[in-house]
C-alpha cells in the first residue's frame, strides 16, 4: 500500500473529522434538460457519484476542504470546478456544453494530465480530429512529438523519454493500460519484445493519458512511461466513420444504448480497416476487425454507489507480405493473431471508517497466434560429400536454391487482478491518503 500526503490549505478542521456531502444537477448548457450518467469527481478525494435518469447526484462522506470537482460526460465537454467544503450543500447546479468537434483555428493536441507525475491527456475530440488508425499515431499529439504518415504496414512501437533498446525500440519501458488492466506480449515468440499497437483500434477510445516520469509500482515493470487508455461506456448516439487515404481504407461503427431504466447500458463498437504499403504494387497488406461489448450500470446509487463495467472484446489482424513479382514470387510472410479478452472494473465508494473506496480490475484474455517465413535463397553450388572415411570419394554439387520455411504457432493466456483500497483521512490541515 502507497501513502502520500497531500497539504490542503485553509481548512477547517472540525472535531470528530466531521464530513458533508453535495446533491445538485448535471444539465444541459442554457437550459433544463438533464444529462444522465454523468460523472462528478472530486478528484483530490478520488470520491465520485454518477447523475440518474433526472441528472441528480450526491456525493456523501466529504471531509471538510478545498477541492477540485470535475464533471464529465461523453460527448459533452468537461467542466473542473474550484469546491470549498465547509458544509453540506443541496440545490448545486451544473452545466456542460455538448462537445463541438468543428474547429476554429483552434489546435487540438494533448493537455496536462491527472498524474502526480508528468502526464499528458488526449481526449476523443483530438484522436478524431487526428484521424489517427493507431495509437503510435495518437503519440503525435504529445509535445515534441515527430509528425509522419499514419502505417498501418509495419509494427507500431511507442517510445517515450526517447529510452530505447539495443533493436531501436523501447522494448520494456513503455506498458499499456486499457481500462486499467495492463496489456502484455510477454509470452509470445513470434513477435518482437516491444507491444504491437497495431491491434488496438482508436475509434472506440474516449480519453488517452499518457504518463511520462517515473510512474508507479502499481504499473508494473516499466521503466520510461505508461499509456492508460479509457474506451467509451454508457449511452452514446449512433457514430459511423470513414477513413480513407492512398494508403488505408477504414470503416467504424458504434453506438451505445439503455438496456431500460436502472438496467444499465451497453455500448457496440466494430472496426474494420485494410492498408497497402504501396499501392502500384499491393505486397505488403494489413487486416485488423475488432469488435467489443460493454456493459455498464451504478448499483445502489442513493447509499454506497457500485460502478460496474464488463467488457467483452477481441480481435483478428493478419499481415500478408510477399516478394515483389520482378525479384521473386517464391519468398513471403504471413502473421495472423487473434484475441478474445474479458474484463470487470469499476469502483466502489463505501465510504467507511477504514475504507472510502474500492477500485477493482479483474482481467483475462486468450490469444492464438501463427507466423510463417518462407525464404527461398538463391546460391552458387558447392561441393560436398557425406563419406566419413579418410581417402578419395564420391562427392556432389550442392542445389543452387536454399528453401527455409519457419513457422510459429503459440497459445498465450494472460490473466490480471488488482484490488486498490482507498482511504482519507484528516488530521490538522494535512489530508492523509492511502
Amino acid at each position: 500500500m502507497l501513502l502520500s500526503l497531500l497539504i490542503i490549505p485553509n481548512v477547517s478542521f472540525a472535531q470528530g473529522q466531521k464530513k458533508y456531502s453535495i446533491e445538485g444537477t448535471v444539465t444541459l448548457f442554457g437550459t433544463s434538460e438533464p444529462i444522465p450518467y454523468a460523472n462528478v469527481l472530486i478528484k483530490e478525494l478520488n470520491q465520485w457519484s454518477s447523475t440518474n435518469a433526472q441528472g441528480q447526484f450526491k456525493i456523501p462522506g466529504i471531509l471538510p476542504g478545498s477541492y477540485t470537482m470535475e464533471v464529465s460526460s461523453l460527448g459533452y465537454q468537461t467542466v473542473n470546478i474550484p469546491v470549498k467544503i465547509t458544509q453540506d450543500y443541496t440545490g448545486f447546479k451544473l452545466q456542460l456544453k455538448e462537445e463541438n468537434l468543428t474547429l476554429n483555428d483552434i489546435v487540438v493536441t494533448a493537455k496536462a494530465g491527472t498524474s502526480l507525475n508528468s502526464s499528458s491527456r488526449i481526449d476523443n475530440a483530438a484522436i478524431q480530429h487526428l484521424q489517427a488508425t493507431s495509437l503510435a499515431d495518437v503519440m503525435q499529439l504529445l509535445p515534441g512529438s515527430l509528425i509522419k504518415n499514419p502505417s498501418l504496414n509495419e509494427s507500431n512501437v511507442i517510445t517515450i523519454r526517447s529510452i530505447s533498446n539495443v533493436s531501436g525500440y523501447n522494448s520494456r519501458g513503455v506498458g499499456i493500460l486499457v481500462n486499467g488492466a495492463k496489456i502484455s506480449n510477454d509470452a509470445t515468440l513470434s513477435s518482437s519484445e516491444s507491444y504491437d499497437f497495431r491491434n488496438i483500434s482508436t475509434d472506440n477510445i474516449e480519453s488517452v493519458e499518457v504518463l511520462k516520469g517515473v510512474v508507479s509500482a502499481e504499473y508494473g515493470d516499466l521503466t520510461s512511461g505508461a499509456i492508460i487508455v479509457k474506451t467509451k461506456t454508457g449511452r452514446t448516439p449512433y457514430e459511423v466513420r470513414v477513413k480513407t487515404d492512398p494508403k488505408t481504407k477504414a470503416v467504424s461503427f458504434s453506438k451505445g444504448i439503455s438496456v431500460g431504466k436502472n438496467a444499465g447500458n451497453l455500448n457496440f463498437d466494430v472496426d474494420y480497416a485494410r492498408s497497402f504499403a504501396n499501392m502500384v504494387s499491393p505486397v505488403n497488406v494489413f487486416d485488423r476487425t475488432t469488435l467489443g461489448v460493454t456493459y455498464s450500470n451504478t448499483f445502489n446509487q442513493n447509499k454506497t454507489p457500485l460502478n460496474f463495467n464488463f467488457r467483452v472484446s477481441g480481435y483478428i489482424t493478419g499481415n500478408s507480405i510477399t516478394s515483389d513479382p520482378d525479384v521473386s514470387s517464391l519468398d513471403f510472410s504471413k502473421t495472423r493473431n487473434s484475441n478474445l479478452a474479458v474484463a470487470l472494473f469499476g469502483n466502489w465508494m463505501l465510504n467507511k471508517s477504514l475504507i472510502t473506496s474500492l477500485t477493482y480490475n479483474i482481467s483475462g484474455n486468450f490469444s492464438k497466434n501463427s507466423y510463417q517465413n518462407y525464404v527461398v535463397t538463391n546460391q552458387l553450388p558447392m561441393v560436398t560429400t557425406s563419406t566419413l572415411e579418410e581417402g578419395i570419394s564420391l562427392g556432389y554439387y550442392t542445389g543452387t536454391l536454399d528453401k527455409r520455411d519457419q513457422r510459429i504457432d503459440e497459445r498465450p493466456i494472460y490473466a490480471n487482478a488488482k484490488i486498490t483500497a482507498n482511504l482519507n483521512k484528516m488530521s490538522g490541515d494535512v489530508l492523509f491518503k492511502s
